[in-house]
């Protein structure tokens, strides 16, 4: 990717810090969630943090599918005027 130069770390310094945020939350669920599984002592109790998980990203994720669009075709043009060979 380095071919697309400054403007490619141009457009990713916009990208919007609650989708930022978004994704540093959703690793530290996975993370959490991990070390339960890790610490869990029987069947159910390995259901029930899969099935609290699940429901987590479902949530967080149809809350976030609201949302702008991270990267859009304005991205690519303004890379792609930028650095012509592309």
């Amino acid at each position: 990717m380095c071919w697309f130069g400054l403007a490619w770390i141009e457009c990713l310094a916009e990208m919007p810090s609650d989708f930022i945020q978004f994704v540093s939350d959703r690793i530290e669920d996975d993370v959490n969630t991990q070390c339960a599984v890790l610490s869990c002592e029987d069947p159910a109790s390995l259901r029930a943090i899969r099935l609290m998980f699940f429901e987590s990203a479902l949530s967080d994720y149809a809350a976030r599918s609201g949302g702008p669009t991270v990267f859009s075709p304005e991205i690519l043009d303004r890379v792609q005027k930028a650095n012509p060979l592309i």
